[in-house]
């Protein structure tokens, strides 16, 4: 299967997760997505104090978006050190 990514961008209220919510709908009405699925997340979500719980959460995460669409919140805060 192939994954397919994209980056939305732009000041805050500018409907990114609303774009992003319409595309979950859009993709499923099409085929493209198994379901209609949309899971938001943050960094708290995924990342943890230690690389195996971090590990933990993610696969959790990813798993629960299978067949969706896994829209990360302010994403650029996964590069920041904790």
């Amino acid at each position: 299967p192939r994954a397919h990514h994209m980056v939305f961008a732009g000041n805050p209220g500018s409907g990114k997760t609303s774009v992003a919510r319409l595309l979950a709908k859009v993709f499923h009405e099409l085929g493209v997505l198994r379901k209609p699925k949309f899971l938001e997340v943050e960094r708290m979500d995924l990342v943890a104090r230690d690389k195996e719980t971090t590990l933990s959460k993610t696969r959790e995460v990813l798993d629960e978006a299978r067949g969706g669409v896994l829209f990360i919140d302010e994403a650029f805060t996964l590069g920041m050190a904790s």
